[in-house]
């Protein structure tokens, strides 16, 4: 009886030694995984930035581009219009940076 009793609690102690093994495995995992994470997000936001400057960029050149034709026509007022709604744009942007 008290070999029994011996027994299940060397494989009481073994299993907890696992356990903890496993535990501080696990925890290492995470650590990297979310370094990686982060990592990772920090990358979104910088090519989330580079496509509003692209974006920006590409409005300018239509609207300059639009402007610099000298036709007069329907593309000289796309551009004015788009002109228009960039300064509107900033207006409310104004706005909402002085409330």
């Amino acid at each position: 009886m008290e070999e029994n009793i011996i027994s299940l609690v060397f494989g009481l102690e073994k299993k907890a030694e696992n356990l903890k093994r496993t535990v501080i495995v696990l925890d290492t995992e995470k650590r990297v995984l979310l370094a990686k994470n982060e990592e990772q997000e920090k990358e979104i936001q910088l090519y989330k930035r580079k496509i509003t400057d692209l974006e920006n960029k590409n409005r300018i050149l239509h609207v300059t581009g639009g402007l610099t034709n000298g036709s007069g026509g329907s593309e000289t007022l796309k551009a004015k219009k788009a002109l228009d709604e960039m300064v509107q744009e900033i207006d409310r942007c104004v706005a909402l940076l002085n409330r």
